[in-house]
């Protein structure tokens, strides 16, 4: 799965390790709330990749959920 913003590619989510340990505990807390099971992951400066399954249809409401955490820590 690839999540894109579009022509945002000029963002930069991760300026230090403090940013990328706050976007894996919002990663975490996702996970845990959504219960999707997570097989990869990478962190790039101004993107991210996620290969993640669910059981219980609940994809879209998780990648939601968790870019709008992501957004409010920016």
């Amino acid at each position: 799965m690839i999540v894109r913003e579009g022509k945002q590619a000029s963002i930069t989510y991760f300026k230090n390790d403090a940013d990328r340990r706050e976007f894996l505990k919002i990663f975490s807390l996702s996970i845990d709330t959504y219960r999707v099971i997570i097989h990869a992951f990478v962190l790039m400066n101004s993107h991210w990749h996620i290969l993640a399954e669910t059981h219980l249809s609940n994809l879209s409401d998780f990648i939601r959920h968790f870019k709008m955490r992501v957004k409010g820590n920016c």
